[in-house]
């Protein structure tokens, strides 16, 4: 199974705004985000979809790159802002649902040196405008949060797992869900597992006669 460790945004810059933060999920490809973080301006590229070769690359240039999604695949995304000269990049999903995960290479030529996070609509859509209207003024700063633990409560919250290593592999037979401390540095071993949630989602065309499968599963307990 591969983790898609959770990441901290924090957002500066914005006018009349305090300073905010948010979670994100990490993409499967490229590398992690450092425990140091990386900083920067947060440039929106044109196109917006980052869908092909950005025509304000000498802006985006040493900065995040924030991109919205559709239209095309995340590793499209990334590698067009690498290609640029990004240093991270920011996925704003459409809407404000669930997030879901990043998404495995769709390319296996697309080599993405950059780390990426993807990021609720609600939260990353007033971020692209702000940054639109006061280039170079947004600052993020992205870091992988591996613990949401608070010092209340002790509360692990809205952690995300995801595999692409069975894609192509019959479902059938059963799947077992391991949880392990991903931090050495930390001691996380008291805890209340109070609720997890399974997402399955399958391509359903090509498949054998009587073989029915639901486009998105939904398991929860």
């Amino acid at each position: 199974m591969s983790t898609v460790h959770q990441v901290k945004v924090d957002i500066s810059g914005i006018a009349n705004a305090e300073p905010t933060s948010f979670i994100g999920v990490r993409a499967i490809f490229g590398p992690q985000f450092p425990a140091s973080g990386v900083v920067g301006f947060v440039v929106p590229t044109r196109p917006s979809n980052g869908c092909s070769e950005l025509s304000n690359a000498n802006d985006v240039a040493g900065g995040i790159a924030i991109i919205r999604q559709g239209l095309c695949s995340f590793d499209t995304k990334v590698k067009n802002a690498q290609l640029a000269g990004a240093i991270a990049v920011i996925v704003v999903a459409e809407g404000t649902s669930d997030l879901p995960p990043m998404m495995f290479p769709t390319l296996p030529e697309y080599d993405c040196q950059i780390p990426s996070v993807l990021v609720r609509g609600v939260n990353g859509a007033p971020v692209m405008y702000a940054a639109s209207n006061a280039p170079r003024q947004v600052v993020a700063n992205i870091t992988a949060d591996y613990s949401r633990r608070t010092p209340i409560d002790n509360v692990y919250d809205e952690w995300t797992f995801t595999s692409v290593r069975h894609w192509g592999e019959f479902a059938q037979g059963n799947w077992t869900l391991t949880v392990e401390n991903a931090n050495p540095n930390r001691d996380y071993t008291a805890g209340t597992w109070r609720h997890w949630s399974l997402r399955v989602r399958v391509l359903a065309d090509g498949l054998p006669d009587g073989i029915n499968l639901c486009a998105s599963c939904f398991l929860s307990i």
